[in-house]
C-alpha cells in the first residue's frame, strides 16, 4: 500500500464531520491464479502528536484474487467522524497475523493526513512519505530547514515511511532528508511551501546503491593473445628457456 491508496470524501472536513475513508488494497502472488482469503483491514485516525493509535474500525476482504474477478485490488470503506478541529494521520493496516494466507508479508500497512476545519490561522504543516524499492522506509530522519539552513523540527518516519511536522508557521521551508544506509535518494533536500491550515506534501523516493563490483584478474591466457606478455615467458613467472622471472 502507499499513501496515494488512502483517500477522503471531504479532504478538509468540520469538527465533528462524518466522512467515509476508502483504501485500495492491492494483492500479488507468484501464483497466477492465487486468491488470499479472509484478510482483515484495521483502519485508525489519530491526532497527530498523540503515542496511542485511535482504532475507528474493521473490515475483512473475503476473497482477493489475482486474476479475474479482483486482478489483484479491491476498495474498502470505513466511515469515520472526527473529534474536532486538529490534523489527524488516517492509517490502513493489513493486519497479516490472522489471515489465513502467507501471501501479504510486505508493504502492508499506508498512512495519509488530514486537515480538520482550520487548527490555527498562522500555521500549517508539512507531510509526506519516504518510499524505496519495497514501500515505505522507517526510521529516516527528516528536517524541516528554514531560509537560512538552520534546522526548525526535526522527526523519524514512521513503519509506514510517512513522516509529519504539525504545526510549522505558513511560508517558505525546505524539506531535507538524511538518506539511510544503503540507499540514494532521488533529492535530499525539497522546497515547501506552507499555507495557513492546510498540508504541504513532500515525498522522497530512494533507490538501492549499486555494490561496486570486485575487479577479477586477468588470465595469463588472455594477457598473452592481446601481446601483453613478452615474448618467450610463459604462466609461473618462467622463460620458456627454464630461466625464472
Amino acid at each position: 500500500m502507499a499513501s496515494g491508496d488512502i483517500a477522503f470524501s471531504n479532504s478538509n472536513p468540520a469538527a465533528n464531520e462524518e466522512i467515509t475513508v476508502a483504501a485500495q488494497i492491492h494483492f500479488w502472488s507468484s501464483d497466477p491464479n492465487g486468491v488470499a482469503t479472509n484478510v482483515p483491514i484495521d483502519i485508525y485516525a489519530t491526532p497527530a502528536g498523540s503515542t496511542s493509535k485511535v482504532w475507528i474500525g474493521r473490515t475483512t476482504i473475503a476473497s482477493l484474487s489475482v486474476a479475474s474477478p479482483d486482478y489483484g485490488s479491491r476498495v474498502v470503506y470505513a466511515t469515520w467522524k472526527n473529534q474536532g478541529a486538529g490534523i489527524y494521520i488516517v492509517e490502513v493496516d493489513i493486519d497479516t497475523s490472522t489471515t489465513d494466507t502467507d501471501q501479504v508479508t510486505s508493504n502492508n500497512a499506508a498512512t495519509r493526513a488530514i486537515v480538520v476545519g482550520t487548527p490555527q490561522a498562522s500555521m500549517g504543516a508539512i507531510t509526506g512519505h519516504v518510499t524505496g524499492p519495497f514501500g515505505g522506509v522507517a526510521g529516516v530522519e527528516v528536517d524541516v530547514l528554514d531560509g537560512t539552513g538552520d534546522t526548525f523540527a526535526s522527526t523519524m518516519t514512521d513503519n509506514t515511511g510517512a513522516y509529519l511536522f504539525a504545526q510549522v508557521p505558513a511560508g517558505a521551508w525546505q524539506v531535507h532528508v538524511r538518506t539511510a544506509a544503503g540507499y540514494v535518494c532521488d533529492a535530499d533536500t525539497k522546497s515547501a511551501t506552507v499555507s495557513a491550515g492546510a498540508l504541504s506534501t513532500v515525498d522522497f523516493s530512494l533507490a538501492l546503491m549499486a555494490t561496486p563490483v570486485p575487479a577479477l584478474p586477468v588470465p595469463f591466457v588472455v594477457l598473452a593473445a592481446l601481446g601483453l606478455v613478452a615474448a618467450g615467458w610463459r604462466a609461473g613467472g618462467r622463460r620458456g628457456d627454464g630461466q625464472t622471472a
